[in-house]
């Protein structure tokens, strides 16, 4: 790739990867399976991150260029969050839980795939050599670490990067559509990393290694160059989050344009999802550019087939968003007035569950705290959070039983209750940190794989 580093290109680094560490190293080859067709299948298989060290070193200074509105307490969140893991483990079982810093140190272990990835990212960084050279030195879970929180850790504490503290949502590190997988571009500077981290991923470990030999990885840049250019020179322009897109089912896909996704690269996913013939339906939801919808997966989110909790105000009302709907087969998309009318339209019997039962000031308050950013490991069993009152009772009236997170884990183990009787059963997990990193269940989740 860099000729002038001596390293390998891309392509060869690849051949020389997986003739050394192909899929034997993955224990269940069948947990190697990639793909998804809806957004509520069976899950099988995902990948989340537990949140690090790196989440302290956000300062109330630092705060908004690292996408935190608030400094939150690192403990009480790992704890949070380990319910949620839990929870997940009994569900689909501990091995299909993947941790991204796992998968990263894994391909880490292959020097040439290390030597590049520091390269490149202290390229992104603007690090010198010495710093690049004392990265290449060190240990794969040492570098993993240390490219996640930006802290090396060795006799001394020594901080080199500033954190990810948002790669806990993994969701935004693309998305797989059936059996292809869109690799994400961020938008934010703060993300940047994340980009670069999750492509070496994608592209390198085992687990995606059929993906690859397949050529169904794609994204909006062709090549790591092309990506690093784009974050170094046109930030934004070029970009696409996993929380703005969405399979409605095996044919139809959802893509919000938002604060975070580009109206330009929804443009080249388009028509890179129909070139390849990956769904032949895609409504485009032109979300405000704002911070309280950055994603479309804030105002909405599947909890059945043909069952979504919404934002009322965006979602159901007229003319709040420009609403484009195009056909592989057509030349020209159909214009909607609204989310919900188009959803109608081509699903008749879709029913729209209110966060905060659709009241005021309700409705704003539990948005804004992930009311509508509900995670289901199955149809009608799904993850939301425990402060959304409102939310929660809107569920129940629809039919829904609500189980406290801890409760019901207390229960699994205990054998009281077995995972699979589990049905129309909403989780609340615990959120009194989570929530204040503006990422709900869905966020902090990427699947990999549905039944």
């Amino acid at each position: 790739m860099y000729e002038d580093d001596g390293l390998l290109t891309l392509s060869s680094q690849l051949k020389l990867y997986f003739m050394r560490f192909d899929l034997g190293h993955v224990k269940d080859k069948e947990n190697s399976i990639i793909r998804v067709t809806s957004d509520i299948g069976p899950l099988k298989s995902v990948l989340i991150h537990r949140p690090d060290e790196g989440i302290e070193k956000v300062t109330p200074s630092r705060a908004v260029d690292l996408l935190y509105e608030d400094i939150v307490y690192l403990p009480k969140m790992i704890e949070e969050h380990q319910v949620f893991t839990n929870l997940l483990g009994h569900f689909i079982g501990e091995k299909n839980v993947h941790d991204f810093s796992n998968l990263l140190s894994d391909i880490l272990d292959q020097d040439a795939i290390k030597k590049e990835l520091v390269t490149i990212v202290c390229r992104l960084e603007h690090c010198d050599d010495r710093i690049k050279q004392f990265l290449i030195n060190s240990e794969p879970k040492v570098l993993a670490n240390t490219l996640i929180s930006g802290v090396y850790h060795n006799k001394k504490e020594i901080s080199i990067f500033l954190p990810l503290p948002n790669l806990i949502f993994t969701r935004d590190l693309g998305t797989v559509i059936n059996n292809h997988l869109l690799i994400a571009q961020a938008s934010k500077r703060a993300r940047s990393r994340e980009s670069v981290l999750s492509y070496f991923v994608f592209n390198y470990h085992p687990l995606f290694s059929a993906l690859n030999k397949s050529n169904k990885l794609f994204g909006i840049s062709d090549s790591i160059e092309e990506l690093v250019e784009n974050n170094n020179g046109h930030l934004g322009v070029f970009s696409v989050e996993g929380g703005d897109v969405m399979l409605v089912n095996e044919n139809h896909l959802l893509i919000g344009i938002s604060e975070r996704t580009s109206e330009m690269a929804v443009e080249r996913i388009i028509r890179k999802i129909f070139a390849h013939k990956i769904v032949g339906e895609i409504t485009v939801v032109n979300l405000p550019p704002l911070r309280f919808c950055m994603h479309l997966d804030t105002v909405f989110t599947m909890s059945k087939r043909n069952q979504s909790v919404v934002f009322a105000p965006l979602i159901m009302q007229e003319g709040k968003m420009k609403i484009q709907h195009y056909s592989a087969n057509s030349q020209r998309p159909l214009v909607a007035k609204s989310l919900s009318s188009i959803l109608k339209d081509i699903y008749p019997d879709w029913q729209f569950i209110l966060c905060g039962e659709g009241k005021a000031p309700f409705e704003e308050r539990e948005q804004w705290t992930d009311g509508c950013n509900l995670f289901t490991v199955r149809e009608g069993v799904a993850f939301t959070y425990d402060r959304n009152l409102k939310t929660n009772k809107a569920l129940q009236e629809a039919g829904y039983q609500i189980f406290n997170a801890s409760e019901l884990l207390q229960e699994l183990r205990s054998g009281k209750i077995c995972q699979e009787d589990i049905q129309n059963t909403i989780i609340n997990l615990p959120s009194a940190e989570l929530s204040r990193a503006r990422g709900g269940p869905h966020c902090m989740t990427m699947p990999l794989c549905r039944g």
